[in-house]
């Protein structure tokens, strides 16, 4: 069940509060829906990406449009392009029946309505298969087909050790350039090694190419983009009691030149500043912002703000907001000072966990409860950072 209702009327916070809703993983639902725990902004931040159907479904993928506060779902033409590709099959899956399709959408990379693209990784698998593969699709909105496929990775399907994941980096909309990171670990039970393969991919005029990549012994996480700077700061996620230091790499996309960067644990808040000239990470565990030169990487200020902050970002350009379980904290930009805070328990009733919530930049916040229920159902509030 997916309920979504605006909420009208003269209260204190009807100002701000522009809708109300929650999402709720359904399987049964048809089509069916799971929920992105983590939601993110494509479209030229005018879409959050919500979810997807399952695999055993029509492959379609959900969005909530920030403009007119809709809904939208569109299925995906995967199916469609297999049927008309079939050696793209590994021997034996041909004569499979439709509800035991082997490819599934594991990732949106990518969505852009203006120039009529769309990226995903696809996996081909089954337990029945003797290998899994990941290949990067790029579907034409406009045509609504498969314009692109390329395979980026295969293992054997009785590789239990080894694990691959994909995060999208973000969109050029200047020079209609996709980038993204593709990881894989050879060993996941191996925590000491430094057997993370990283590479980051751009796709631009229908060529997918590997333009860098790196060893590491963590997976990339919470990757922040600054368009037209062109740096991206990829991460690793480390926990304060670990014996193990979390390390940063800034990578400028138009040199290819990267810096070593040394960054806090559990670093759940990172955003760049409007032009890009700084970035700020903070830690959950340790409630420690650091604010960061771009040009040296080089951390310029600390200041203690709080523990259990999920979402970073600037709502307007001189107030970065934080989204800690407690409230939404806003801080003056120049000198780090709390202007306002705004207690969560104003929008949630009982537990509150702000994981997944949403900084739109110079527009608002999209606050995510993954306690509200009932029955798992997460609740969210739009917030406006303008009346």
């Amino acid at each position: 069940m997916i309920l979504f209702f605006l909420l009208r009327g003269g209260s204190l916070f009807s100002q701000t509060l522009a809708d109300s809703f929650s999402l709720k993983t359904d399987f049964q639902a048809k089509p069916s829906f799971y929920e992105e725990s983590s939601p993110y902004l494509v479209n030229r931040g005018g879409y959050v990406y919500i979810g997807q159907t399952s695999q055993s479904d029509q492959t379609g993928i959900y969005f909530y449009n920030l403009k007119d506060k809709k809904k939208i779902f569109e299925t995906v033409p995967i199916r469609e392009y297999v049927s008309k590709h079939p050696s793209l099959l590994q021997e034996g899956a041909a004569g499979w029946k439709e509800d035991a399709f082997p490819f599934s959408l594991t990732n949106l990379l990518f969505y852009d309505v203006k120039e009529g693209q769309a990226g995903f990784i696809v996996e081909h698998s089954h337990f029945k298969l003797p290998n899994k593969k990941f290949y990067f699709f790029v579907w034409n909105l406009n045509a609504n087909r498969i314009e692109f496929v390329e395979e980026i990775h295969e293992k054997k399907g009785s590789d239990k050790s080894s694990y691959a994941m994909a995060l999208p980096i973000g969109f050029d909309t200047v020079s209609k350039q996709a980038y993204f990171a593709f990881a894989v670990d050879a060993n996941m039970a191996d925590k000491t090694a430094n057997d993370v393969d990283v590479s980051v991919y751009k796709y631009s005029e229908g060529k997918l190419k590997k333009v860098y990549n790196y060893a590491d012994g963590r997976f990339p996480y919470n990757i922040i983009y600054h368009e037209s700077s062109g740096k991206v700061l990829l991460q690793t996620y480390v926990e304060s009691y670990e014996n193990n230091s979390p390390k940063g790499r800034l990578l400028d996309l138009n040199t290819l030149d990267s810096i070593s960067v040394v960054i806090p644990t559990v670093p759940y808040g990172a955003c760049f500043s409007k032009d890009g000239s700084r970035f700020y990470l903070a830690s959950s565990d340790t409630g420690e912002l650091q604010v960061y030169e771009t040009n040296t990487g080089k951390s310029v200020k600390k200041v203690k703000l709080g523990t259990h902050g999920h979402s970073m970002g600037f709502w307007k350009e001189n107030e970065l907001v934080w989204v800690r379980n407690s409230g939404i904290h806003i801080y003056d930009v120049a000198t780090l000072k709390q202007k306002k805070l705004i207690p969560t328990k104003n929008y949630y009733k009982g537990q509150i966990n702000v994981s997944g919530s949403l900084v739109i930049p110079d527009f608002g916040i999209l606050l995510r409860n993954g306690f509200e229920g009932p029955d798992g159902a997460a609740g969210f509030r739009l917030l406006l950072s303008y009346p």
